[in-house]
């Protein structure tokens, strides 16, 4: 059977948009078939600054990004990511003190 559209999707934090929760540390795999890529853009993010992070990795390369809202941080939510292999980690980490809404992102396969 022939795909025509290509798989796309959105992914949240947990309760998103409303606060999310203390200790967590989360992962969640976004999958498309083998030998394409992921395109990821997170669309709203609002994470306690320097402590509450959420790092998108693949297997091949590693880590693509580590967002953690700091102030000083060099990291840019709004950049696109393309992952180099068709299986990517989102791992959302929190601690024990302030929180947010959390973040939203779209992603979708690349062909």
């Amino acid at each position: 059977m022939r795909r025509e559209q290509p798989i796309s999707g959105v992914l949240t934090s947990p309760n998103y948009p409303q606060r999310y929760l203390h200790n967590l540390d989360l992962v969640q795999l976004i999958q498309v078939p083998e030998g394409n890529t992921i395109r990821i853009r997170f669309t709203d993010y609002e994470v306690e600054p320097e402590y509450d992070t959420v790092t998108v990795s693949d297997k091949y390369s590693g880590t693509l990004g580590v967002f953690d809202g700091g102030a000083k941080s060099d990291d840019d939510w709004r950049k696109e990511i393309v992952s180099n292999t068709n299986k990517v980690e989102v791992r959302f980490r929190t601690d024990g003190s302030g929180r947010g809404k959390g973040w939203r992102l779209d992603w979708g396969e690349c062909r």
